[in-house]
């Protein structure tokens, strides 16, 4: 949101973007979204607006949601805003960050077992593995612009790698910090935040094609291996191989190559799905291939 000086993290910055948040906190709650907190980011007028957990197909509806309120709050006070990865060259990324848990039909939860090392049950270990496998074909559609890749670069607060980690902000997959104050339940709490997206993604596809991913990790018993609280790139070429930590795809064009070879997850979608994005996706990358950074960003700046 443009209307802030660069406070990071601070109450002023809050003070200042009070009157949107306000107005954007009591239209999300009107809406069924359930905001939790609105506050300010890093990035020079850039703000993070947080939402509780919603059941299956409503949580990209809930995101959907969130963006359309948002442009419209946003729009009614005169102020421009863009959900765009980079809004400009130097700029600070901006990210989604899709929490995931896992529960049986009765609701209990399944990711928690409190007698491993990190906390991860082993069909959550099976289900991150999948993640982590298929994640370079994956970003096809969580990273599905250009744009995106101006942000999944090393050291840019997002996700270079597909690894697991705990306390790593450059993993793209990571084990949320739980609390235990008060008798609180861990295993209730106890979620994987999902890094490697941004708000040019379609939150179905991109949550469909995640979950179909960590099917396919449970039902093929994929080890868990990828796992670092280090930066990834701090790492040699020999420590990532020996850990299973593989870089994702440098651009689009690579990430759908990555989806092209990928043969379980292409059968596990619909071949006119995949027929459409594909020409879609050349397309858009024919419209953008003579744009210099600057000019991207700031063409998806605009569309987003």
């Amino acid at each position: 949101m443009r209307g802030a000086e660069h406070l990071a993290f601070t109450l002023e910055a809050q003070r200042q973007g009070a009157e949107f948040g306000g107005w954007l906190l009591s239209a999300l709650r009107a809406g069924g979204v359930e905001p939790e907190m609105f506050l300010p980011e890093y990035g020079k007028h850039q703000y993070e607006i947080t939402c509780r957990p919603a059941l299956g197909v409503a949580a990209a509806d809930r995101a959907v949601n969130v963006r359309e309120i948002t442009r419209e709050i946003a729009r009614q006070m005169g102020l421009g805003l863009s959900f765009a990865p980079k809004t400009a060259e130097h700029a600070v990324c901006n990210g989604v960050h899709l929490h995931v848990s896992l529960q049986d039909l009765a609701g209990q939860p399944l990711l928690y077992d409190a007698g491993t090392t990190n906390g991860l049950s082993t069909l959550g270990q099976h289900w991150a593995a999948g993640v982590l496998h298929y994640l370079p074909a994956l970003c096809a559609f969580t990273a599905p612009t250009p744009v995106s890749y101006e942000r999944l670069q090393p050291h840019h607060w997002s996700a270079s790698y597909a690894c697991l980690g705990q306390r790593n902000r450059e993993a793209a997959l990571r084990i949320c910090p739980t609390v235990s104050l008060g008798g609180k339940s861990v295993a209730a709490q106890y979620n994987l935040e999902f890094r490697a997206m941004d708000a040019t993604a379609s939150p179905h596809l991109a949550m469909a094609a995640l979950l179909i991913a960590g099917r396919l990790g449970i039902e093929q018993r994929l080890a868990l291996n990828a796992i670092t609280d280090e930066i990834p790139d701090a790492l040699n070429e020999e420590q990532r191989q020996a850990r299973g930590i593989v870089a994702l795809p440098a651009s689009l064009a690579q990430a759908l190559d990555c989806l092209r070879n990928s043969a379980a997850l292409i059968e596990a979608l619909p071949q006119a799905l995949l027929d459409t994005y594909f020409a879609l996706k050349t397309e858009e990358l024919t419209l953008t291939e003579q744009l210099s950074p600057a000019d991207l960003c700031e063409h998806y700046a605009r569309l987003y």
